[in-house]
């Protein structure tokens, strides 16, 4: 299975920020402009295990993203799997 692995060094100490990324309606935000994203489930709170459905809207086609919490570690670590989207499974 191909994996995708990104890392961005933020000037602030992760556990000011990591909040932000437990909360799916920031999905919306940090969402690309011209990509509109609409949550369709989710229960609160996040942890290992859960799974955000979301309709992804570009160029007026949608699609149907499912995503699965894989790791949680707080303040440290959040792992997704897409289990449904683009990019695979």
């Amino acid at each position: 299975m191909a994996r995708f692995i990104a890392t961005t060094h933020l000037p602030h100490p992760p556990s000011a920020v990591f909040n932000l990324h437990l909360d799916p309606n920031n999905l919306i935000a940090l969402s690309p402009p011209g990509m509109a994203t609409t949550i369709l489930s989710c229960r609160l709170p996040l942890h290992e295990g859960s799974v955000i459905a979301l309709d992804v809207r570009k160029w007026g086609f949608s699609q149907l993203w499912e995503i699965e919490i894989e790791r949680l570690v707080a303040d440290q670590l959040l792992v997704d799997r897409a289990l449904k989207s683009p990019f695979g499974a």
